[in-house]
């Protein structure tokens, strides 16, 4: 925190009687805290997380895992000097004053996070987003987590929407039009946050998945006369705190991603992927995999939109969680491997919010047909 690092490293090591150099064997980052009290209390946590996964994954192998480096390349860190804890120190006084004066606006309805929407034509792996198109918000519709829907022609847009100074969002729907985007209305509203509209369809039925982990559980709406009317079809996950789901199909199987918050010290959903073999939108039966959660660190956990699969590859859009801002950039994950017994997957592309002037973050990825969108946060 000291030197002002994007995440925090965390790293698990293996000593043995007859290897007794330390061995790196698993490795995370998260996003800094706000104080370096906070920020050791959480690593701490999530220290618990990744230790018990590769644990349960030495009792499911019977094996030790391979060392990711050499020992030599095992760096010891050094306690900061007078001037970088004198550095720190002012820092925490203005991230304390900064918090206070967002609490306040946000309790006087004057702090609102601003989003915008981005469009162009492109793909997952080969889109550019200096080339693409914005779709302002206005006061009234402050666009987030898009997702788009090619039916009968016609390319629909879903979204988190609300407005300044609103402290919960619903489900909207425009439709993407040559001159540009029209709005349609609402299609899921309620009394909770409502965000993260994964629309999906199976068969000659449409689904869509939003983001209800403030009723503390995951539900499926379906298609009663689409794109406004829709009624419930399936839920799961009762009483456990889930965000950003997405089921998609590889090689004939259904499965279900999902960033689960296990631990109740920090309610935290960007820092652990959990993985589960589903029956398909019905969700009545669900196997987690067996080495949940797969993947671990808010650098990449955060599930960012739907799963792709292109040219016989398989892509996962994550949020970069990193310098103290919950989603600075964009990920592009590329799953190299997927079955109950592992997951592998690398990160082939970052999207930073530099791509534009003004931007603060980037958090959310969609595409259909040839077009693809893309939300950034703006400068307040």
């Amino acid at each position: 925190m000291a030197a002002g690092a994007p995440t925090s490293q965390l790293s698990l090591f293996l000593e043995t009687a007859r290897h007794p150099e330390r061995r790196v064997i698993a490795q995370a980052e998260f996003n800094v805290k706000f104080s370096a009290a906070r920020n050791a209390a959480f690593i701490k946590e999530k220290s618990v997380l990744l230790l018990m996964r590769e644990l349960r994954r030495v009792a499911g192998t019977g094996k030790l895992p391979k060392p990711l480096k050499a020992p030599d390349a095992v760096q010891a860190l050094r306690p900061p000097g007078v001037f970088r804890t004198g550095r720190y120190a002012a820092a925490l006084t203005k991230n304390i004053a900064q918090r206070v004066l967002k609490s306040v606006r946000r309790a006087s309805h004057q702090e609102t996070a601003v989003w915008t929407l981005f469009s162009g034509r492109g793909a997952i792996d080969d889109f550019d987003p200096r080339e693409a198109i914005e779709i302002p918000p206005t006061d009234t519709a402050i666009k987030a987590d898009p997702f788009l829907f090619h039916h009968e022609g016609r390319t629909y847009l879903f979204y988190e929407n609300y407005g300044l100074g609103d402290t919960k969002a619903h489900i909207a729907v425009g439709e993407i039009t040559r001159s540009g985007f029209e709005p349609i209305g609402i299609a899921l509203g309620g009394s909770e946050h409502l965000s993260f509209p994964f629309v999906f369809r199976e068969g000659d039925e449409i689904f869509l998945m939003p983001e209800t982990h403030q009723r503390k559980r995951i539900e499926i709406w379906r298609a009663v006369s689409f794109p406004l009317i829709w009624e419930p079809y399936s839920r799961a996950f009762e009483g456990w705190s889930t965000a950003d789901s997405t089921l998609f199909k590889h090689r004939g199987q259904w499965w279900l991603f999902t960033n689960l918050s296990e631990h109740h010290a920090f309610e935290d959903h960007c820092s652990a992927l959990y993985a589960f073999q589903v029956d398909g939108p019905e969700l009545k039966r669900i196997v987690p995999h067996r080495t949940n959660p797969v993947v671990v660190g808010s650098a990449t956990a955060r599930n960012a939109g739907r799963i792709f699969s292109r040219h016989r590859r398989l892509y996962r859009p994550a949020q970069y969680n990193a310098h103290g801002i919950y989603g600075y950039g964009l990920n592009i994950m590329e799953i190299e491997h997927l079955d109950m017994d592992d997951y592998r997957e690398t990160c082939v592309r970052r999207i930073l919010p530099d791509f534009k002037p003004g931007l603060t973050g980037c958090h959310h990825f969609d595409a259909s047909g040839s077009r693809y969108i893309l939300d950034a946060r703006l400068n307040a």
